[in-house]
């Protein structure tokens, strides 16, 4: 297509990619599309395309009008900007993680849940109710009369979003697409978090009161900080850890704590003055694929792996990313030889981003296993081998998943490879059968090595229900999914095993993908299990912590076995600090951190490692 001038050309992109982007479509990255606002900006500063929202909806979802417009927000990327829009517009410092998903408007009547508006082009969206019905953490009814509309964002969590990675390159474009599938499969999959209440009849001051109000009606939100200065808020910037966090997000949203001084301030096109995202820098950089490998898994899927030309990222170097699948390959046309785009996804994933100069030829997906040489095919969009059981890959694979799953690290992939070349396991159980003598005979291990790694996995026999059936390598099933089923009333190992998939799919959150999943192991690996299930020992729930909510934070030398005692004594772990927590665990109480902080201004109880242990002893 021609056009008159770049500004012209500009305008059919931008807008042609927010099109894509709302229905899942885009193949723009952020990068590039940041590029063109920028370079359209220079050219027309007060062009109607800076500001506009998003897109009218293109589907057969019932559209409707937003009684209360969705704005979006303005951006900048900088302290200097921040700066600058703080001392017009804050005095103080509401701080939010700036969630990358789908924005939601749930709209309750009288305190049941009557529609779930996507925000579309911010005045239309479309009626997304019968999926939003199936997302476990939305409540279904509130303790709230008359119209209320709970604003936020629906999200695919990091840990649920590996399973998807066959059809969408990441979490926002997943959650976009899943939860506007018309069948509504593995809508259970998502998660809602809410940041935003608007009703007549409530008198809410801050931000911080309408946070806790939220979480007394619920409602999941997203982690909140209250600070003082701009300068507190560009080093919490600084330190954060975006890898510890259970979400992707792409930078952090400021806003003036004050809601009536919000209101003065007013909005421009429906973007609000004393609101901003504080963007992260997500800079690509341009790279050749040099070669491409294929790694088989637990359950014998095959995953292309690109190797290229080594790129140094936000102080990393990398030379090495995970193509996830084929269908991922085929969306991009990559091959050896294709100029890419690589990014560090939530600042720390490598990831081709997208696809810059194609060789011409797009990766064809082996005909034969790489490791055993059997047939492979594709079931859905994965391409396995045909002879999982036999490939001796796979089995190491489903060995290692189980020793990292259980926090055992004294056995490493090379300890396993040896293992196998000296034909002493073969599954995961015969890890349980393994003696002292036989493993002081592998290279470079002696008798101190070799008695280490035998306490090693001894000491982690003692595991809730749901961390052992999270690890044994079931497909698409992690200990998240069994802690459902176990709350549920499923408790025990035997009526597990035994459950049916009708008993399954009546359990929110599941779905019939996983319940078969699950029944279908069972049924062909049910002596396998019960062999490691009998060297364990199951943890039954205790109720000395009931009732009650725990936030972790900082340095601990075991994390996951601290946070399953809250489990074990039927406490309940949470993301923030917040009305529902009872108890902040750190192993430095009196450090200034926001968590910290927060937890003294709500009078909840900071407590060491040894005091929380005092707690279930």
């Amino acid at each position: 297509m021609k056009f008159k001038s770049r500004l012209d050309e500009l305008v059919y992109k931008i807008k042609e990619a927010r099109v894509a982007y709302y229905n899942n479509t885009s193949k723009v990255s952020d990068q590039v599309f940041d590029a063109w606002i920028s370079e359209l900006s220079k050219l027309d500063p007060f062009h109607k395309e800076l500001v506009a929202v998003g897109s009218e909806p293109v589907s057969n979802w019932e559209k409707h009008t937003h009684n209360i417009p969705m704005g979006s927000l303005n951006k900048v990327n900088t302290f200097d900007e921040l700066k600058s829009w703080a001392d017009k517009f804050c005095k103080s410092f509401f701080l939010t993680h700036k969630l990358d998903g789908l924005s939601l408007s749930l709209i309750y009547e009288d305190g049941l849940l009557i529609k779930a508006i996507t925000r579309g082009s911010g005045e239309v969206g479309e009626d997304i109710f019968v999926n939003v019905m199936k997302i476990p953490n939305v409540p279904r009814r509130i303790d709230l009369e008359g119209t209320v509309h709970i604003r936020g964002e629906i999200m695919f969590e990091l840990q649920e979003f590996e399973k998807f990675k066959a059809e969408y390159s990441n979490p926002r474009n997943a959650a976009s697409g899943i939860s506007r599938r018309y069948d509504g499969t593995n809508s259970e999959s998502l998660r809602f978090y809410a940041y935003q209440i608007f009703c007549e009849d409530l008198d809410i001051a801050s931000e911080m009161q309408q946070f806790e109000m939220l979480e007394k009606m619920h409602f999941t939100v997203p982690d909140h900080y209250l600070l003082s200065t701009i300068e507190e808020v560009e080093k919490f910037r600084n330190s954060l850890d975006r890898s510890s966090l259970a979400y992707e997000i792409d930078g952090l949203v400021i806003r003036e704590n004050d809601l009536n001084l919000q209101k003065k301030h007013g909005d421009t096109h429906m973007r609000p003055k004393a609101a901003i995202a504080y963007k992260f820098d997500a800079d690509g950089a341009e790279t050749t694929i040099t070669s491409i490998d294929f790694q088989v898994g637990s359950t014998g899927v095959i995953t292309p792996v690109a190797y290229f030309e080594p790129v140094e990222l936000e102080g990393a170097k990398l030379k090495k990313c995970s193509l996830y699948n084929f269908d991922y390959v085929k969306q991009l046309g990559l091959n050896v030889g294709a100029k890419v785009l690589v990014i560090r996804a939530n600042g720390v994933i490598p990831r081709i981003q997208e696809c810059i100069e194609p060789n011409g030829e797009t990766l064809e997906a082996p005909k034969l296993c790489p490791e055993c040489q059997s047939p492979t095919e594709f079931v859905g969009s994965y391409l396995k081998c045909t002879k999982p059981a036999d490939c001796i890959k796979a089995k190491k694979e489903k060995i290692m998943k189980f020793v990292s799953n259980m926090n055992i690290l004294e056995w490493g992939d090379k300890l396993i490879d040896q293992l196998f070349e000296k034909k002493l396991v073969n599954k995961i159980s015969d890890l349980y059968s393994l003696t002292a003598d036989q493993l002081a005979s592998l290279d470079r291990m002696g008798e101190k090595s070799a008695e280490r790694c035998l306490s090693a996995l001894n000491e982690r026999k003692s595991i809730s229900l749901e961390r052992f059936l999270g690890s044994i390598g079931i497909p698409g099933i992690n200990e998240s999914t069994f802690k459902l089923i176990v709350d549920a009333g499923y408790n025990t190992f035997d009526k597990i095993v035994e459950i049916t998939e009708d008993q399954l799919n009546e359990i929110k959150g599941l779905g019939e993908v996983k319940s078969k999943s699950i029944v279908n192991f069972f049924a062909s690996h049910s002596e396998e299990t019960k062999n490691i299930y009998k060297h364990l020992d199951i943890i039954i729930k205790g109720t000395k912590l009931a009732g009650k909510g725990f936030c972790f934070t900082g340095s601990f030398k075991d994390r996951k076995a601290l946070e399953e005692l809250v489990g074990k004594h039927g406490g309940t772990l949470k993301g923030s600090v917040g009305s529902s927590t009872n108890y902040l665990i750190t192993n430095d109480t009196t450090s200034g951190s926001s968590k910290n902080k927060k937890a003294q201004e709500l009078n909840i109880p900071i407590l060491s490692e040894g005091d929380f242990l005092k707690l279930v002893t």
